[in-house]
């Protein structure tokens, strides 16, 4: 989609592709340190804690706020079917996280946490390319709409959610 944004939204989704890029390191580095313990067949308990306190604590609070906020501004027709098919997404990121949680085999959680990141990779590529953008394009305020909602855009007064 190629759009030309309001100058005034630019920082909003800047922000927001900032933050999706912070929370998708933080994703690949908490998943890229339990596959090093099925790798070296070290315990996997401690990774595969820190993996998903990450996932319940941040990743999964910022999917939420996401339904809330941007799916709900996103009633027109042009972007439905986007939003069914990422509600969608976050069902199954809802589900891997629970995978990564039971597994009671390294290699299972390992498993379940690598899908974990190609998902988060295809709907932040989807949210910051597609539906931000056709938000915007529909007359969104998105700078109003996500002001208060660091889980978003992250900590915009430099300070860590």
């Amino acid at each position: 989609m190629t759009t030309t944004l309001d100058p005034a939204i630019a920082p909003v989704i800047t922000a927001a592709e900032a933050y999706h890029a912070e929370l998708q390191t933080r994703l690949t580095q908490r998943t890229e340190a339990l596959l090093a313990t099925v790798a070296t067949r070290t315990p996997h308990e401690g990774a595969q804690r820190a993996l998903v306190e990450f996932l319940r604590a941040e990743l999964l609070p910022h999917a939420e706020v996401e339904e809330t906020l941007l799916y709900a501004a996103a009633s027109t027709e042009q972007t439905a079917l986007l939003v069914r098919a990422m509600a969608d997404e976050h069902r199954m990121l809802a589900a891997l996280i629970d995978e990564v949680d039971q597994a009671t085999i390294a290699l299972d959680a390992a498993v379940a946490a690598g899908a974990l990141v190609v998902l988060c990779e295809v709907r932040i590529e989807q949210e910051n390319r597609l539906l931000l953008p056709a938000l915007a394009e529909a007359g969104v305020d998105l700078t109003a709409l996500l002001h208060e909602a660091p889980e978003i855009v992250g900590d915009t007064r430099g300070t860590k959610p």
